[in-house]
């Protein structure tokens, strides 16, 4: 082929290549190999990274100040631009940690736009009526979707303390060493029912969200509408954890729960204690984790609840030195139901993996592999293998799945070409014009 064509040789005809391929692009051969050569794993340490010699897309580098902002030029070489030219002459990202400052931001003029940093919406529920408020009177423009995506209450199966890839080099299992208290999926299961999920839609997210049951939203072309949600029922909880092992051995509401001999690995008089974690930067997470922890603390769980500083409470997740932890997952676009990257053992390695909650079912595992590689790649014949896996993962509940937020994209008044698609919302952003 012509040096401009590129060549993607795969080791496996699997069904989702494309997708795959689609979450990184392609790297300048000229640049990165007089820099790094075959050493791919140095490019994470280049200077390159932060002060970058070339681009493929409508904007160049400018400048970036660490924990500021980052600011782009116009490309005027971009060969996409949909008016012959790019627009706007530059572009400001502006690094605003926490939503309720973005939104004051946004709300006193100082942002054009607020989008974050996955093409999300920063403005939190509880401030969406005031921006709707102010767009029916004019002064600002709204879009709103479904997030493409959900968040969750992740459950650690395997000892914080002592955490073990989910694989050998040579792809074989590692027998873990599991939760003392959530390595039992009955237990999982109890919690499940003593959180009132619709009530957290209602008081953290203030309606602004629907119920999510497992990993997959309602807009997925292999979405499991038939998996009912574990209904909130605290006297099923509480008998649940009696049969796991799980007892109130004092009568006393306001101490813990303790483990008697049926525990499944937790010795004897362990007290039902663990610690949930998220990023204090997020209001709606802080809200939910306060909720958990006090509709927990009545059936006798003892929660720990922690909002730290988010790279903290990232490195903890990847690290798997958690007990729970509340976070999300931005789902891919177009849409790749495969959700292995979170939940097959390969994955499961920690301080680099996704899968950090050490979830290993071999029927899940297998019903992946097998709608990643149908042969012919028939898109219903795969949605019904997803569907299986999806209610799998629903029973044994390695994560408390809990909703996709409403997300409200605002822009100002005076920006010209606003005009979002769906987890697109700046598709055209090379026709965007500010007037004065």
């Amino acid at each position: 082929p012509d040096p401009q064509t590129v060549v993607i040789t795969f080791n496996t005809p699997a069904c989702n290549n494309i997708d795959n391929i689609d979450d990184f692009g392609i790297l300048p051969a000229h640049l990165f190999q007089e820099l790094v050569g075959d050493d791919f794993a140095a490019i994470d340490n280049l200077d390159f990274n932060l002060n970058p010699t070339v681009t493929s897309g409508m904007f160049s580098f400018g400048e970036f100040r660490p924990g500021e902002q980052v600011s782009l030029i116009a490309n005027q070489d971009w060969p996409d631009a949909s008016l012959g030219f790019v627009n706007p002459a530059g572009l400001i990202y502006k690094n605003v940690p926490d939503q309720n400052i973005a939104t004051e931001q946004f709300l006193a003029g100082e942002l054009s736009i607020t989008v974050g940093s996955e093409q999300g919406s920063v403005i939190p529920p509880e401030r969406f009526a005031e921006v709707r408020e102010r767009a029916a009177a004019g002064d600002f423009q709204t879009f709103q979707q479904t997030a493409n995506g959900y968040s969750w209450l992740a459950w650690n199966a395997a000892n914080p303390d002592n955490p073990l890839p989910g694989v050998d080099e040579d792809g074989n299992p590692i027998e873990q060493d599991p939760h003392p208290i959530l390595g039992d999926p009955r237990v999982r299961v109890a919690l499940a029912h003593a959180v009132d999920v619709d009530g957290i839609i209602a008081g953290a997210a203030f309606g602004e969200a629907t119920r999510v049951v497992t990993h997959s939203v309602p807009s997925s072309w292999a979405f499991n509408q038939d998996i009912e949600p574990i209904p909130f029922d605290p006297d099923t909880a509480l008998a649940m954890l009696a049969e796991a092992g799980w007892v109130d051995d004092d009568n006393d509401p306001s101490t813990p729960l303790v483990a008697t001999e049926d525990a499944l690995y937790a010795e004897p008089g362990t007290p039902f204690e663990i610690e949930i974690i998220t990023n204090a930067d997020n209001p709606t997470r802080v809200s939910i984790g306060t909720i958990v922890q006090d509709q927990l603390g009545q059936i006798g769980v003892a929660v720990d609840f922690q909002a730290i500083d988010f790279n903290v409470a990232v490195e903890r997740t990847v690290g798997q030195t958690f007990d729970g932890m509340i976070l999300g997952w931005s789902l891919s676009f177009p849409d790749d139901p495969d959700f292995g990257f979170a939940f097959n053992p390969e994955n499961d390695v920690p301080g680099a993996g996704f899968n950090f909650v050490s979830y290993n079912n071999p029927e899940v595992t297998a019903l992946l592999d097998q709608a990643n590689n149908l042969p012919g790649c028939d898109q219903a014949e795969r949605a019904e293998l997803y569907k299986q896996a999806q209610a799998l993962l629903a029973q044994d509940q390695p994560y408390l799945f809990l909703f996709s937020e409403n997300e409200l994209f605002a822009a100002q008044a005076n920006v010209e070409g606003f005009d979002p698609f769906p987890n697109q919302p700046l598709w055209n952003l090379d026709t965007w014009n500010i007037s004065q």
